[in-house]
């Protein structure tokens, strides 16, 4: 369980376990069955139908980043930095995988 203690935050955030992988050739490569920590399961894992890893990687990954910002943030003069990174989170838990961005777009942002 990937467990991060936010500091001095006083509050815990707890990950979903990351000890599973699925291997793809390519970004559209689909795979059938569920997999991964319950709560942190995209839509179309949960419902069982075919799905993309990178993208299901994707909306947990969105949610790690919003529950981490709420751990740590905001203070007084942080929370439209706050928000911004909120939002962006929010992109990823799109219930539909393909209005997730891309992990091209995801670096030009980040970097």
């Amino acid at each position: 369980m990937l467990d991060l203690w936010a500091v001095p935050c006083s509050r815990r955030f707890l990950g979903p376990s990351t000890d599973l992988a699925v291997w793809v050739r390519n970004p559209n490569q689909t795979v059938r069955g569920s997999r991964g920590t319950l709560g942190w399961m995209p839509p179309e894992v949960v419902l069982g139908s075919p799905f993309k890893p990178i993208s299901a990687d994707l909306y947990s990954c969105g949610i790690a980043l919003y529950r981490l910002v709420d751990a740590v943030w905001p203070e007084p003069n942080e929370v439209a930095e706050a928000n911004r990174i909120r939002n962006f989170a929010r992109s990823f838990m799109d219930p539909d995988p393909s209005l997730r961005p891309s992990l091209k777009l995801i670096y030009t942002v980040v970097v």
